[in-house]
């Protein structure tokens, strides 16, 4: 599996960061490849210190920082607020979504409110850190 561009633009509207040899950056743009283009061709632009412009090939060094769905149990941090995201939004199932797992169609159950949600907080509903294509919020540091 390759990560793609649905895997990254839900996230576009959220201040996605992304991560490449030892950068960490915000996914600002994704331009979309041309009809008629033969290859698969896309362009990235990420914010670091410099500003970076890739094909698609060059997108794999690129890792987006996604939370797993177990942290929707857990304290997290949101634009410097702290809360634990099942007792915030208690109205939501986000009890029954912390209990998929990414990778198994959990696109299934979530409703369009609580997906836009997951979204904003960068959670990872593709299941793309097990499948090493993301980073963990919570290694960073380690």
């Amino acid at each position: 599996m390759k990560l793609e561009l649905k895997h990254l633009s839900c996230y576009l509207p959220y201040g996605l960061k992304m991560k490449r040899n030892g950068f960490i950056g915000e996914l600002l743009t994704i331009k979309q490849p041309k009809e008629d283009s033969l290859v698969d061709y896309y362009e990235f632009q990420v914010s670091t210190s410099d500003w970076w412009e890739n094909n698609v090939d060059d997108l794999n060094p690129y890792k987006p920082i996604l939370r797993p769905l177990s942290d929707l149990t857990k304290e997290i941090e949101v634009n410097g607020e702290t809360f634990v995201p099942i007792e915030e939004y208690d109205y939501l199932r986000l009890d029954e979504i912390s209990t998929l797992v990414g990778g198994c169609n959990a696109m299934k159950f979530i409703q369009a409110r609580e997906l836009e949600l997951l979204y904003e907080m960068h959670f990872d509903i593709y299941g793309l850190i097990e499948k090493g294509l993301a980073i963990d919020i919570n290694t960073l540091n380690q």
